[in-house]
């Protein structure tokens, strides 16, 4: 049977927002693997998966794998393709031959510097701008939990709601700086991806996770940040012809 890719949604047919879930699905596209999605609501995780799982508490994304068993954390996961399907194309060093020695330091570096692109829109800023609006796609008994003191720390959220419209245009400015000054220099002269001139890797899909999320809730916010930014447009409109994913796109808000 083919790989089975749990995504998280806030509702059954909500928007893919996860930003761990889309660097999964990108792997699994860029090491042409036959996948097929299912989805999994905060509901799903805490009450039916974490005993399926036999975990503490269930995350997304998850595989089901070949034969049967599963797997769960995208950094995981994509050791794991890059380990079972070396002859396929490795998604840290894209340029490399097959197969790619893994415990080399190259590879290494690689795996390093892909998690390192995390900073360019980080997650804290990222957090301050989609939760207030992802937390109005949730249902009232997921959005409770979502929002409580247990799981973000006390007055996290207290103080997410009480940001107004000028806090949000400060952070939204910080943002589109700092994609300015990296795309200023990865992209500026022949480069097409963030890590390699030719070819995208898990690099670009930290990257490219970072803009769905914001994207996944405001058409309008992700303008402002990325797509104002022509270096930027350019890269977006290249992943997007790599990675065909018009399921993802399709459900994004239209403002």
């Amino acid at each position: 049977m083919p790989i089975k890719l749990f995504d998280l949604v806030p509702q059954p047919g909500g928007v893919f927002f996860s930003p761990s879930c889309l660097r999964t699905r990108l792997a699994l596209i860029h090491k042409q693997l036959p996948f097929e999605v299912e989805e999994v609501t905060y509901h799903d995780l805490r009450f039916v998966w974490n005993d399926r799982l036999g975990v503490q508490k269930a995350t997304a994304p998850f595989v089901q794998r070949e034969d049967g068993s599963y797997l769960m954390d995208s950094d995981e996961i994509a050791a794991y393709l890059d380990k079972e399907y070396p002859d396929r194309p490795n998604l840290f060093l894209p340029d490399a031959a097959s197969p790619v020695d893994l415990d080399s330091a190259e590879y290494s570096t690689a795996r390093q510097a892909a998690a390192d692109f995390a900073k360019v829109a980080p997650p804290k800023a990222l957090f301050s701008l989609y939760a207030p609006r992802i937390a109005k796609l949730l249902d009232t008994e997921t959005r409770a939990y979502w929002i409580s003191d247990a799981r973000l720390g006390q007055g996290v959220w207290a103080y997410i709601s009480s940001r107004t419209a000028e806090d949000e245009a400060k952070v939204a400015q910080q943002l589109q700086t700092q994609i300015a000054t990296v795309t200023t220099h990865h992209l500026a002269s022949s480069g097409l991806f963030f890590s390699s001139p030719s070819k995208p890797d898990y690099a670009d899909f930290t990257i490219l996770s970072g803009y769905r999320l914001i994207r996944s809730v405001s058409a309008k916010l992700a303008h402002d940040i990325f797509d104002v930014d022509e270096r930027f447009a350019g890269w977006l409109e290249r992943m997007k012809h790599a990675y065909s994913m018009p399921e993802v796109w399709e459900r994004d808000p239209k403002e």
